[in-house]
């Protein structure tokens, strides 16, 4: 079986759907560091662990969590070596598809001003789980990079 998740076209997808929708907060301040687009890459490819984290840091799941057909096991080692997703960043930054912007001496992602049709073709395709939870998912990625870490670790 396929895993639909390996396919680049899908991981670049999925990566600007997450740095569209939560790379800036409420208050229109750049909030997503590549590591925490990292960590929410990991947790959006796996539903029920992003339920699990959500439940522990916020004290609410999500929606629409539903058993799949794809692997849903994860490891220490899916959080120590995110370098396919480091690498498809950097390929996606290159593109012009997002650009890395620092600001107090911190770097942020964010969308490109390049990529005007992209967003209705991504938000269309974007998984359930994620697009019915934006508002929760929004209050998890304010969570410090070591209080997400540290939920994860403990699934």
């Amino acid at each position: 079986m396929i895993d639909y998740r390996e396919e680049l076209d899908c991981k670049m997808g999925l990566l600007f759907y997450l740095v569209k929708h939560f790379g800036i907060n409420t208050k229109n301040k750049n909030i997503l560091t590549i590591e925490k687009l990292k960590l929410l890459f990991l947790l959006a490819c796996n539903p029920k662990l992003l339920n699990s984290v959500s439940l522990k840091l916020i004290g609410k799941g999500i929606r629409s969590v539903k058993s799949s057909l794809y692997d849903e096991s994860s490891s220490i080692s899916d959080l120590k070596y995110r370098d396919e997703t480091s690498i498809i960043i950097a390929y996606m930054c290159k593109e012009n598809f997002l650009q890395v912007v620092n600001k107090d001496d911190v770097n942020f992602i964010e969308i490109s001003t390049k990529t005007d049709e992209l967003p209705e073709v991504i938000d269309s395709s974007a998984p359930k789980h994620l697009s019915t939870n934006i508002n929760l998912i929004k209050r998890l990625i304010n969570k410090s990079e070591p209080q997400l870490i540290k939920a994860i670790l403990e699934n």
